[in-house]
């Protein structure tokens, strides 16, 4: 997707970067990116990463920062990444602070990529994990509508994900237009076959068994059905041109 948008030699800031495994690939078809990361050993490992690929030119800062407190240059970039912050992030003003901060990074013109995790990805795992206790407190304690999972169980704790908070499209799309921006397409990412493990690890084994259902995913990626449906889906958009103009009275 993110070809389709980038000119070529575009300037990419990655918020959430990890180990720059995206702004690595980006990189590598010659965009220039910027890389902000909580973690200094990821941020460690992604410059490692750059130096073994030989791609340190294409590297424009890296800052160690949290996704609702990072200072970057405001307008200087032609694309910003938010593909994780936002499940990280549990209090809604910090959530509104780390979009504000992205938008004022981007060009007039410039798009937001931002992931979201789906309300049923917890419900899921959970069930997956024969949990039905914790399910139904969640369910009773009003998880479904304000999407916030803290594990309750001491297993959980250990062997599942840190509190995380979910997003239905709606809520999504809301953040993002509060900011200031236009939504211009929204994906889904594992789709239906995020339902279908084993199966799809053993798929995963298979590189040409992989290629041909990533193939098959990104076909069906703008279905309604699918949108909230998998794991996580991605949200695409635009911040204007021009600043907004109050209308005629």
């Amino acid at each position: 997707m993110l070809p389709d948008i980038l000119a070529p030699g575009s300037r990419v800031l990655d918020i959430g970067s990890g180990p720059g495994r995206h702004a690595l690939a980006l990189a590598a078809e010659g965009h220039h990116v910027a890389l902000v990361d909580i973690s200094a050993a990821c941020l460690d490992a992604a410059q490692r990463r750059f130096e073994e690929a030989g791609l340190t030119d294409r590297l424009l800062m890296v800052q160690r920062s949290d996704a609702s407190g990072l200072n970057v240059k405001a307008g200087a970039y032609d694309a910003v990444l938010l593909f994780g912050p936002l499940y990280h992030l549990m209090d809604d003003g910090e959530s509104r602070a780390c979009v504000d901060h992205a938008v004022a990074a981007l060009a007039p013109g410039g798009h937001l990529l931002a992931i979201f995790l789906t309300r049923t990805s917890i419900v899921r795992d959970l069930i997956k994990r024969g949990r039905f206790d914790e399910i139904h407190t969640l369910l009773d304690t009003g998880y479904l509508d304000h999407g916030r999972y803290k594990p309750l169980t001491a297993k959980s704790r250990a062997d599942y994900m840190p509190p995380v908070r979910t997003h239905s499209l709606a809520e999504a799309e809301d953040l993002l237009r509060k900011a200031g921006l236009h939504i211009t397409t929204v994906h889904a990412l594992e789709g239906a076959a995020a339902w279908m493990r084993p199966y799809i690890d053993e798929v995963g084994a298979d590189d040409t068994a992989f290629s041909e259902l990533s193939a098959v995913v990104r076909a069906t990626a703008r279905l309604p059905e699918l949108i909230e449906a998998g794991d996580h889906f991605l949200v695409s958009a635009r911040r204007p041109l021009l600043p907004a103009t109050t209308p005629w009275p």
